[in-house]
């Protein structure tokens, strides 16, 4: 049995509400965007801040916002901000895994869990055209922009992560489970999910 889900997911393919009402099927705890909360009480930055910059490479020129005044905040102006939140994300994830039975979203839990035996590591994809109808009608996008948003998104989660773990995001061989929500559904998905959970 795992007591651990931790999901990798393309944009706008449905994977936070798969690991949503996976969480809830199993009884788990759901740790996505109050891992932001929490990283932001912890850095003592607010949390839309962290919003915009969690889950971008550090090479990004955001980040040269560690040297003002924001990233002051923190106390650590030598460190980089987007080092600042990775590590504060980590020890949360950490943290928590130690007391609960829980399902993450991104973040790469994937890889902070990885030796441990009891984490399933999912990746949930889907092809364009069903990803394009969620853009415009679960995230209400705009249609000129909806395409641009899906691959400006995914880069920057396929940057981050790639950054943190030094792996290619989505890789089979990393991700024992790998789904495609377009052609299988939510409710597929996550019922899939839960009977591997209970091996």
């Amino acid at each position: 049995m795992y007591r651990y889900v931790a999901i990798e997911r393309q944009y706008c393919s449905g994977g936070q509400e798969v690991a949503s009402l996976l969480a809830k099927k199993l009884g788990y705890k759901l740790y996505d965007h109050d891992i932001l909360v929490e990283t932001a009480k912890r850095l003592e930055l607010p949390a839309i801040y962290i919003s915009d910059l969690e889950e971008t490479a550090q090479s990004n020129p955001i980040f040269n916002l560690s040297q003002t005044a924001l990233g002051g905040l923190s106390k650590k102006k030598n460190i980089p901000l987007s080092d600042q939140i990775f590590n504060a994300e980590k020890q949360i994830i950490l943290d928590v895994a130690q007391n609960q039975n829980c399902v993450f979203v991104g973040r790469c839990a994937s890889h902070i869990l990885k030796d441990r035996d009891d984490c399933l590591r999912v990746f949930i994809y889907a092809g364009n055209e069903y990803r394009l109808d969620r853009a415009l009608h679960k995230e209400n996008l705009a249609f000129d922009k909806a395409a641009g948003e899906l691959k400006r998104v995914d880069k920057r989660r396929s940057d981050f992560f790639a950054a943190h773990t030094g792996l290619k995001w989505g890789d089979k061989e990393f991700f024992p489970i790998s789904l495609d929500s377009g052609t299988l559904g939510t409710e597929t998905c996550v019922a899939i999910l839960a009977a591997a959970v209970g091996k």
